[in-house]
């Protein structure tokens, strides 16, 4: 077994691990886009393929990178679905914007359902959300007029900035450029302090707590994760400050810059609140 030692903070900030993994990726993304010339008939599958893979990844940093059992992933994908078909079919919105307004929907569903299960853990995050799926599905299955009921309703194709994707290629290609974005997005998130404070508390929730990490801010205010136990009690760097103030929860996931350790003065002599 072969083991990669990360020497510097620019291996740590890499996307890849090495090397190795990156070619890994590339040839695994050179190969899927040569899948449909050679199976063209199961495009369709792949396509659900992907979508599910996004399902999973949202579910991976749920319960492998926090350590949360959730039974309501589907609701969301639900909420996310009928969005975007309300938004584009019944009120004419174009693709993209109903895209963006279906993810909005859908995330702040999420915070509707995450504060009052802020503090439940184990079990009984477990049944609170899956109470919240099956209080979804009669939703769905009763709104005949966004829904369709239990028939459904059915979706136009795609149309991205003028560009027809109703094709089979062009919808499998547009839901794997999903997948790449959503696990990019991702890869960004784990790596910032928010996703190394999520880890801390998966592994030891009082030794997170020990260590100067918000258990509930964790959750709610992603930026503030890692809190300082006393920052009166050190002088406050401004190049240090200026720093940690800059790196946004939002900017260290769409950029891996803002998940570099600080090189400023050592820790006695830095702000990192």
């Amino acid at each position: 077994m072969r083991f990669a030692f990360k020497t510097s903070y620019a291996q740590d900030l890499g996307l890849f691990r090495d090397g190795v993994q990156r070619n890994a990726y590339i040839a695994l993304f050179l190969a899927l886009l040569v899948l449909p010339r050679l199976v063209p008939e199961y495009l369709g599958d792949l396509s659900l393929v992907f979508i599910y893979g996004l399902c999973g990844v949202s579910l991976m940093v749920l319960a492998g990178y926090t350590g949360l059992v959730s039974l309501g992933h589907s609701a969301f994908l639900g909420i996310g679905a009928y969005a975007h078909v309300y938004f584009a079919q019944d009120l004419g919105v174009p693709w993209v914007v109903a895209v963006a307004l279906a993810a909005a929907v859908t995330a702040a569903a999420g915070v509707l359902v995450g504060l009052p299960a802020l503090r439940m853990t184990g079990v009984y995050l477990t049944i609170a959300t899956l109470a919240f799926a099956l209080i979804i599905q009669e939703v769905f299955t009763r709104w005949d007029r966004v829904t369709g009921g239990l028939k459904g309703k059915p979706v136009q194709k795609a149309v991205v900035f003028g560009l027809p994707l109703g094709h089979e290629v062009g919808f499998y290609l547009l839901c794997l450029a999903f997948l790449i974005g959503g696990l990019w997005l991702t890869s960004n998130l784990l790596r910032s302090p928010t996703g190394r404070a999520w880890v801390a508390i998966r592994d030891s929730e009082v030794a997170a707590q020990s260590m100067g990490v918000n258990l509930a801010g964790s959750w709610v205010s992603p930026a503030r994760s890692l809190r300082t136990r006393s920052a009166s009690s050190r002088p406050t760097s401004s190049a240090c400050c200026s720093r940690s103030s800059s790196c946004s929860w939002w900017r260290s996931v769409v950029s891996a810059a803002c998940t570099a350790p600080s090189t400023a003065p050592s820790s006695s002599r830095c702000c990192r609140s």
